[in-house]
């Protein structure tokens, strides 16, 4: 998603009564002539694009699982669950 924050000062230094800027700092900051601004910047576009990765309604599909375990007709296939263990333990131990 195109979104894109730039703070000028961060937003403790600001709410710290000890950090505000004393008499001298100031008149210096003054001489810049740089406000003090944020901005944020969105695009639909990246929005739009990013539309595929979002998952699908698996609605039906959870329905249909939870009536079979409802009635007592689900069946876990051991051997792919195995597997898929195994494999997500492959996957955690790169970490």
């Amino acid at each position: 998603m195109g979104i894109e924050i730039t703070a000028r000062a961060p937003l403790a230094d600001v709410n710290r009564p000890a950090n505000k800027l004393s008499g001298n700092n100031q008149a210096n900051n003054k001489s810049t002539n740089e406000p003090v601004t944020d901005s944020v910047n969105l695009s639909v576009n990246d929005l739009l694009s990013n539309l595929d990765s979002i998952p699908p309604d698996n609605s039906a599909r959870i329905a249909e699982l939870k009536n079979k375990i409802e009635n007592g007709n689900y069946v876990v296939d051991s051997q792919k669950l195995a597997e898929n263990i195994i494999q997500n333990e492959n996957e955690l131990a790169t970490f």
